[in-house]
């Protein structure tokens, strides 16, 4: 499933450490432990398999209009 998502928020959680929040134009339906592939526009110019990232879901399931990374 691809969809769009604005960024909400950036925190640093510790050195080299950033969360993520963002703001799905659907709301996400996930289960603990589910991870997501972000396409990172700023990698465009490399090949198509390095333009994407995965991340694993740092939100709790029940918190649907916000997702955190």
């Amino acid at each position: 499933m691809n969809q769009h998502a604005h960024i909400v928020k950036r925190t640093t959680v510790a050195t080299g450490t950033t969360e993520v929040v963002f703001s799905p134009e659907v709301p996400l339906n996930f289960v603990a432990g589910q991870y997501v592939t972000v396409t990172i526009p700023t990698l465009k110019d490399l090949p198509i398999k390095d333009q994407f990232r995965d991340f694993s879901i740092a939100s709790s399931p029940e918190q649907k209009e916000n997702i955190a990374i």
